[in-house]
C-alpha cells in the first residue's frame, strides 16, 4: 500500500469508501475502493478481472491489508447521471436513447459472460457521464454469477421487484426492468411511472417498450438487454423522418411481443465503433 498516495476520499457506501489515489511507482490516478468485507470485495475484484468492455472502469490490482480488501480500477472524471438528470429535472430524448444503449450494451455483456453475471443494482448514481459524453459504470458490488446464492441487494426504486422476494433468482429479465426504470428516469426525472404522460420526446414506441420491461413478472417482461437494444436502436440519432420510421416501426410490437432470438449492432460509440461484438455471435 505505501505505493499509493491517498489524494480525496471520492465515494462512500454501505460496506466501502472509495478514494483517489496516485500510484507512486508507475504514475497515474486510480479509484481505490476499500472494505472490511474482504470476501465481498475480493469477488467484485474476480469480476473486473474477467471482464473487458469499454462501460466499466479498467481493473488494475487488488490487495488486502490490515484486515481490510483494497480494490485498484482506473479512475473515471466525470458526474453521475443522478446528478445530471437531477439539475435538468430530465434529459434531452436523444440523449436519454443513447445513454440507455450504452448501458444496455455493458449489461448485455454481463449477462451473456460465462458464467452469465446479473448486475442488479443499475440506478443513476453507479453511472457516470465523462467528458466525452459517454457513460461508465464504476461499481459491480451487487453483481452476482447467475448460479450463486441470492442475497437481497440493489435500490427499490430501479431494481426489479423479483430481487426482495426471498427465494426468488434473479435473470437478465431482472436487469432489463432495470434498464427501462433507468431510461424511464432519464425521460421523466421521476421514477413515479403515474408521471409517463411527461416522458420527453412523445414516442409511442418507446412508450410501448417501458410498459414490456416494466412488467412485475419477470416471466412477462423482455427477457434480454438484447431484445432491449433492438425496440430502442431505431431511434438513437432519429430525427424528423427517421423518428417516423421509428414509430413505424415499433408498431409491430404493440399488438405481438414475439421474442425471437436476434443479436443487434447499432453503432453506439462513434462512426466506427460498434456494438461490443462476443465470440459466437451472428453477424
Amino acid at each position: 500500500m505505501d505505493k499509493y498516495e491517498f489524494i480525496r476520499e471520492i465515494g462512500t457506501g454501505t460496506f466501502s469508501k472509495v478514494s483517489l489515489v496516485r500510484d507512486l511507482e508507475k504514475g497515474g490516478l486510480f479509484a481505490c475502493k476499500e472494505s472490511e468485507n474482504k470476501d465481498l470485495l475480493k469477488k467484485e475484484a474476480e469480476i473486473y478481472k474477467r471482464i473487458d468492455h469499454p462501460l466499466f472502469a479498467g481493473f488494475k490490482e487488488y490487495l488486502e491489508e490490515d484486515e481490510k480488501g483494497y480494490l485498484f480500477l482506473q479512475y473515471v472524471p466525470g458526474t453521475d447521471l443522478y446528478q445530471v438528470t437531477d439539475k435538468r429535472e430530465s434529459l434531452n430524448f436523444g440523449v436519454a436513447v443513447k445513454i440507455a444503449l450504452e448501458v444496455a450494451d455493458g449489461i448485455r455483456y454481463l449477462n451473456t459472460c460465462n458464467p452469465p453475471v446479473i448486475y442488479r443494482d443499475l440506478k443513476p448514481e453507479n453511472i457516470i457521464v465523462c467528458e466525452n459524453g459517454h457513460v461508465k459504470m464504476v461499481d459491480l458490488g451487487s453483481c452476482i454469477w447467475e448460479e450463486d446464492d441470492n442475497s437481497v441487494s440493489g435500490s427499490k426504486s430501479f431494481s426489479a421487484p423479483e430481487l426482495f422476494i426471498d427465494n426468488e433468482e434473479p435473470t437478465a429479465a431482472s436487469d432489463v426492468y432495470s434498464l427501462a426504470k433507468l431510461l424511464y428516469y432519464m425521460l421523466s426525472g421521476s421514477t413515479d411511472e403515474s408521471m409517463c404522460m411527461y416522458l420527453q420526446g412523445g414516442s409511442r414506441g418507446v412508450m410501448s417498450l417501458l410498459k414490456d420491461c416494466l412488467v412485475k413478472e419477470p416471466k412477462k417482461r423482455i427477457p434480454t438487454a438484447d431484445m432491449f437494444i433492438k425496440r430502442l436502436a431505431p431511434y438513437h440519432g432519429a430525427e424528423g423522418i427517421r423518428f417516423l420510421l421509428a414509430e413505424l416501426k415499433a408498431k409491430k410490437y404493440e399488438k405481438k411481443h414475439e421474442f425471437e432470438e436476434y443479436t443487434s449492432y447499432v453503432a453506439i460509440y462513434g462512426d466506427n465503433q460498434e456494438l461490443t461484438k462476443r465470440k459466437g455471435d451472428k453477424a
